[in-house]
């Protein structure tokens, strides 16, 4: 929740009221967070976990490629057998046995699609996302075009908005070059071949490329021209799939355009195979050693409880021991001083508060 609130800090004005969070043009209070940097709408959706205090690009989890979607399986945990997976193991027997959490980025693969109203009123637009966000593209439709094609059959609507963004089913991919949907979804599970190396040399430079056309899309308030970049983008994307196939093939980096007929090879990171221990005894299984005992959260917190409550109790007699000793050096200057004191008053309370008067 902190990194979300901290990206959208500096997204639009904002007015807080209570729990809501109204968009105005007139107000200028934000969040009281800065973030690094400037982010847009899109940004925010397409995070998954970098850089904050449980990165999820960044440990065993993440196993090889930075991809955030890794997480470990395989009998024994052993570390060769960490699961390639897009898709984040959630539930199942295992977890009933070993209860726990991982993090989890706010762009995750099984995001259905994502949505982002702008509230222009002379250019109402919707920004649509399919599947993770953080490797897909935010299409632009005009809610004048939508608001038309809610009182119209779906076999009529396909001049407003394109065909694509109509049809599909999750459960059959035997049309899935006609939907909108699976291509991005395809691409967002092809990428855990190799999370980092395809993100820099395709898909994220395809974003850079495509999202500023769409802005200029809405921006043009035309619904012909709305439309139009919906269909050359689902194209574009299913062409990437292709090349991301051929280029990852196998695990290598094949036949890249500056050497066509090269076949080069990709292997671990030097960093992630010096985390795991590799050395030329690595052909046999390496197990990590398992807890001597599980400890639920709640063990946790009454251990590191008792902890914090010895210290805090060191501390205080620390404390307490000194202040103890001062008291002890003031009261011993005071009689030094009431017994020297040559007092015209009969009582020593008197004497006493000459003495501090005549000090000050």
């Amino acid at each position: 929740m902190f990194l979300y609130v901290q990206l959208v800090a500096t997204l639009l004005p904002l007015t807080l009221t209570c729990t809501t969070i109204v968009v105005s043009k007139e107000c200028d209070t934000r969040l009281g967070l800065i973030p690094p940097r400037d982010h847009s709408p899109r940004d925010v959706h397409a995070v998954y976990g970098v850089g904050h205090i449980y990165p999820r690009t960044w440990s065993k989890r993440a196993a090889i490629y930075d991809d955030p979607n890794h997480q470990p399986t395989g009998v024994n945990a052993t570390v060769p057998e960490v699961q390639h997976t897009p898709y984040r193991l959630e539930g199942g027997v295992g977890e009933k046995e070993v209860p726990g959490q991982f993090a989890r980025g706010i762009s995750i693969p099984r995001t259905a699609y994502t949505m982002i109203g702008y509230p222009d009123p002379e250019n109402l637009v919707l920004y649509y996302s399919e599947d993770a966000p953080a490797t897909s593209l935010f299409v632009p439709f005009l809610c004048k075009t939508l608001s038309e094609a809610a009182g119209m059959e779906l076999s009529k609507t396909s001049s407003l908005y394109a065909k694509p963004f109509q049809v599909g089913y999750k459960g059959d991919f035997s049309n899935a070059k006609e939907t909108a949907w699976w291509a991005f979804d395809f691409v967002a599970n092809w990428m855990d071949a190799n999370y980092v190396n395809m993100s820099q040399e395709f898909v994220k430079p395809a974003i850079s490329y495509w999202q500023p056309k769409l802005l200029e899309a809405a921006a043009s308030k035309s619904t012909d021209t709305c439309k139009a970049i919906q269909e050359h983008v689902v194209k574009y994307w299913w062409n990437l799939s292709d090349t991301l196939v051929v280029r990852y093939n196998d695990g290598f980096y094949n036949f890249p355009p500056s050497n066509p007929a090269a076949v080069e090879h990709i292997g671990y990171p030097a960093d992630y195979l010096a985390m795991i221990g590799y050395n030329n005894y690595f052909y046999s299984p390496q197990y990590v050693q398992p807890a001597q005992s599980t400890m639920a959260a709640e063990d946790v917190a009454a251990k590191h409880s008792t902890i914090r409550t010895f210290l805090i109790l060191i501390l205080g007699g620390i404390i307490g021991l000194i202040t103890g000793l001062n008291m002890e050096k003031h009261r011993r200057r005071r009689d030094r001083l009431a017994s020297s004191s040559n007092s015209a008053t009969t009582t020593p309370q008197t004497g006493y508060t000459r003495l501090i008067n005549s000090t000050v």
